[in-house]
């Protein structure tokens, strides 16, 4: 189809493409919508455990919930800040490397960083719970290096805390950021560097190819984002 200027458009989604949608759709409103309402109407009641809990739009439990648990907020807001801050710091490179330089041993680095996924949440954190252990191999070696005390721990600590929250969340902004990466064509990022501080009118045209190539903050922003949106539902502040 072509508009009066003769400018081609776009054909709507047919009956075929909206029958495609609808089990994504379907599936988002019982196990996103549904449970969403639920959650929402149960924060607004009122009650207690003797008598049962009523809806009155009790929207105080909002600033009760924010003053009575307002030091377990603002760590968890911490621990979720420094842990996307090291996802980035170690994700980054991760995902540069794989996309520019792992060559054929591409497919297995993306296996490595996909694999954690083939066990389940809770498995991975028991494991870190059995590697920095009060008598494990890990604290045993920083003690005979000297840099432990017999009475240090780091287990039930915030080091431990974002440790762990680093490292089963680190291909949540690895692999985002590779895709991103990869996209990247890696000759004109070559005539960007042959192009700087040159003014010849081709060598300006090169070098805004290039710099259209090179991703901006929305690649990191997403798995930023993502990181943020999931690793709280995971963890449960200490009183």
């Amino acid at each position: 189809m072509t508009q009066p200027g003769g400018k081609p458009t776009r054909a709507g989604p047919g009956l075929g493409g909206r029958l495609l949608l609808a089990p994504g759709l379907g599936f988002l409103f019982v196990f996103f919508l549904v449970p969403i309402y639920y959650l929402g109407n149960t924060s607004l009641q009122k009650g207690d455990i003797n008598v049962g809990y009523v809806f009155t739009w009790a929207w105080s439990n909002y600033s009760d919930a924010l003053s009575t648990y307002q030091d377990q907020f603002i760590r968890s807001i911490w621990y979720g800040a420094v842990a996307t801050v090291l996802c980035l710091g170690l994700g980054y490179p991760l995902a540069y490397f794989i996309a520019v330089r792992a060559g054929r041993y591409k497919n297995l680095l993306l296996m490595l960083v996909i694999a954690p996924f083939f066990v389940t949440y809770l498995i991975r954190t028991l494991a870190w719970q059995t590697i920095l252990a009060d008598e494990g191999v890990f604290m045993n070696i920083l003690r005979a290096i000297g840099l432990m005390g017999d009475n240090d721990r780091i287990l039930a600590t915030s080091t431990a805390v974002i440790a762990g929250i680093t490292y089963n969340f680190l291909p949540f902004m690895v692999l985002p950021l590779y895709a991103s990466l990869e996209q990247v064509d890696l000759r004109l990022l070559d005539d960007f560097s042959l192009c700087c501080g040159k003014q010849r009118p081709e060598a300006t045209h090169r070098l805004g190819r290039a710099e259209s190539q090179i991703p901006g903050p929305r690649p990191i922003l997403r798995p930023s984002v993502l990181h943020q949106r999931l690793w709280p539902e995971r963890f449960k502040p200490q009183q």
